[in-house]
């Protein structure tokens, strides 16, 4: 199967397709004479997969209350606190 009807199967675009290939988290399981990407049962799976990994994660994205999806300036970013180390010997008394 061509790399149009692989994304049309699985919901996603040709350019998709491709990124999850930039990685190496697909490969398509053959060439074709014309260098073709041709893909497979096994690389319809994996990339519903991913897209379930993708969709999954956007949605905890978006529920959770300290991602914002604007970009804020720098000098408005609050940086994370960390904690302050303890004394040695501040538990003896």
């Amino acid at each position: 199967m061509r790399i149009q009807e692989t994304a049309d199967e699985v919901g996603l675009t040709t350019r998709s397709v491709r990124y999850y290939e930039e990685p190496g988290l697909l490969k398509p399981a053959a060439r074709s004479e014309g260098d073709y990407r041709l893909y497979d049962e096994t690389d319809l799976e994996r990339l519903r997969f991913i897209k379930g990994l993708r969709d999954d994660a956007g949605l905890l994205w978006r529920r959770s209350p300290n991602c914002s999806r604007t970009k804020q300036p720098a000098s408005e970013v609050t940086p994370p606190t960390t904690p302050q180390p303890i004394p040695p010997n501040a538990g003896d008394s």
